[in-house]
């Protein structure tokens, strides 16, 4: 992260600013594209030109090949169920579900009530800060590899 923002010449929050809002911009709008981007994400020049400059910053980062291609699903299956979730039942919709929630399921309750407290944007923003944030943890236990020296 620190070299992209380096070349970048932007903070950290900027640039989780810009990818949060340029990715979610443009399939909020459209929710039903999700499934066709996943669809296509190897056939479509748009979608592999968007994947190739993904994968590039996160060569920047130091990443192995395994664990760039680990981190870059990783990213997609985030963004993709984010977005879909949102377009299937977008937040603080139903304010009626912390009510509703039984007795002996007290983390969903407490879940569900700060829930309401958190905006939209807040929430996805919130998630994408910590996967990204993951990134700098050590290496991989699947790959036994990690960043390059």
């Amino acid at each position: 992260m620190r070299t992209v923002v380096g070349e970048l010449g932007v903070g950290t929050m900027s640039l989780y600013r810009y990818v949060a809002d340029r990715i979610r911009d443009a399939v909020t709008c459209h929710g039903a594209m999700i499934p066709l981007l996943l669809a296509h994400r190897h056939s479509s020049p748009g979608v592999m030109r968007c994947g190739e400059a993904l994968l590039d910053i996160l060569a920047r980062t130091g990443l192995g090949p395994a664990d760039r291609l680990i981190a870059y699903r990783a990213l997609l299956a985030y963004l993709a169920g984010a977005l879909a979730a949102q377009d299937l039942h977008p937040p603080h919709t139903d304010e009626a579900v912390g009510p509703n929630i039984p007795d002996g399921y007290p983390r969903l309750a407490q879940a569900s009530a700060a829930g309401h407290a958190i905006s939209p944007d807040d929430e996805f923003r919130g998630g994408l800060h910590l996967f990204l944030n993951g990134l700098r943890q050590p290496p991989s236990p699947v790959t036994g590899a990690g960043h390059v020296a």
